[in-house]
This record gives structure tokens, C-alpha cells and sequence, in this order.
């Protein structure tokens, strides 16, 4: 993704922000945000999360980590900055919304 975020950069604008990948046969959504020679990915499968959806969250994500870090590299470079804590409760969150929005729809159906 590092490649393809350098050549992406120097011949497309506006700079894209996410792309769709088929893995074992399922789409896959990346989200993707360039910081100086750093790459900060996010990816969630087609089925849990819209493109759209994908972009907000690495918009969001990398604003919250810039906020608390200063800097996006300094977020991972830093050992005390508890990124495994901060993912788990992201995704647990998101797949809680995700179940919880899932099973209302199939109550309604």
C-alpha cells in the first residue's frame, strides 16, 4: 500500500482516500490516510461498512490521534500510546453498532 500510495499521489487529484480489494473472495474496503512518508490504513470488509463509511472513520481516527499525539507516527512509535486498547474498543464498538443495527432490521423484516 506504501507503493501505491506514492505513485497514487504523484498522478491522481484530488488525493484518494480509500479503495475497494477483493480478499478470499470478499470486498474489502481500505481507507487510507498519507502523513509525510507514513501510511496510516483501516481496512473493513464490504459488508460491515460502506466506502463512505471507511473514509469518515480514518478521517475521524486519524483527527482524534493527531489531537492526542501530535503527530500520526507518534500515536504507533510510542510505547505507553495503547494502540491495541484504542482499536479494541473501536471495533468492539463498531461490531456492537453493526450486530445491534442487524438485528433490528431483522426484527422489523
Amino acid at each position: 500500500f506504501i507503493t501505491l500510495s506514492h505513485i497514487i499521489s504523484d498522478v491522481a487529484s484530488p488525493q484518494i482516500l480509500s479503495c475497494s480489494i477483493a480478499v478470499k473472495q470478499e470486498m474489502v474496503h481500505v481507507g487510507f490516510f498519507k502523513e509525510t512518508n507514513y501510511i496510516f490504513l483501516l481496512a473493513i470488509p464490504a459488508a460491515c461498512a460502506s466506502e463512505k463509511d471507511v473514509q469518515y472513520f480514518v478521517k475521524n481516527v486519524v483527527k482524534y490521534l493527531k489531537f492526542r499525539y501530535r503527530y500520526l507516527k507518534c500515536a504507533f512509535l510510542l510505547e505507553d500510546s495503547d494502540m491495541d486498547k484504542f482499536f479494541a474498543m473501536f471495533f468492539k464498538y463498531f461490531l456492537s453498532e453493526q450486530s445491534a443495527s442487524l438485528s433490528y432490521l431483522n426484527a422489523i423484516l
